[in-house]
């Protein structure tokens, strides 16, 4: 299986087969947008290809379902192993918090004592904002991305921007997460987007 590592460009493919036109001329019916691979230095043509909508597709859910990941903040940026560690126990103590707050709301429910709630938020909501304070220096990751994180709606977040044609944000989101490398294609004749084609570098 080979891959190409080259930078991309966008080009136009002819779709669908020739026709002839009026005169008999033949003629192609119409085109649509692709990735191209820039090919190797000093030499024309390129590798692989694949068609714009279907690369996007792909490579949107690789990015979102990554963010999703409960260990995303733990994976991302920064990789040693002292440093890992810390964000690990990090992790742990906010879900630790988070998990008491959980029982509070539980337990302020039966009580019916707001109260209660209120003060144990006021006492651990700081911690919890302490730890993630720390968990972002040490993954060195864009805000965005960790408001992305953080948000528990990732993809109804990215659904927004789309449908306000904010296309710098999503691009913005897709190169801080991830690099993709293109496959050539193993199966002729297949339609739609083929997941099997894309590696992702994980920023």
């Amino acid at each position: 299986m080979r891959f190409c590592g080259a930078g991309t460009r966008v080009g136009k493919q002819n779709a669908g087969a020739k026709k002839l036109d009026e005169n008999g001329k033949p003629f192609w019916p119409g085109k649509y947008t692709v990735y191209l691979c820039k090919g190797a230095p000093g030499k024309t043509g390129f590798h692989v290809a694949m068609k714009e909508e279907h690369l996007d597709a792909i490579v949107i859910e690789l990015a979102l379902a990554r963010i999703e990941r409960p260990d995303f903040l733990a994976r991302i940026g920064q990789h040693d192993q002292d440093v890992d560690a810390e964000r690990q126990a990090l992790l742990a103590e906010i879900e630790g918090h988070q998990q008491w707050l959980e029982q509070v709301h539980v337990e302020a429910e039966r009580r019916r004592d707001i109260s209660y709630l209120t003060r144990q938020e006021d006492l651990v909501r700081p911690k919890i904002e302490t730890a993630e304070a720390k968990l972002t220096l040490l993954a060195g990751v864009d805000p965005i991305i960790l408001d992305l994180a953080r948000s528990g709606r990732p993809r109804e977040i990215w659904a927004e921007h789309e449908e306000n044609d904010d296309i710098g944000w999503c691009r913005h989101v897709i190169r801080e997460v991830i690099t993709p490398r293109i496959l050539r294609a193993s199966k002729q004749g297949r339609r739609g987007p083929d997941p099997d084609r894309v590696i992702p570098d994980w920023r």
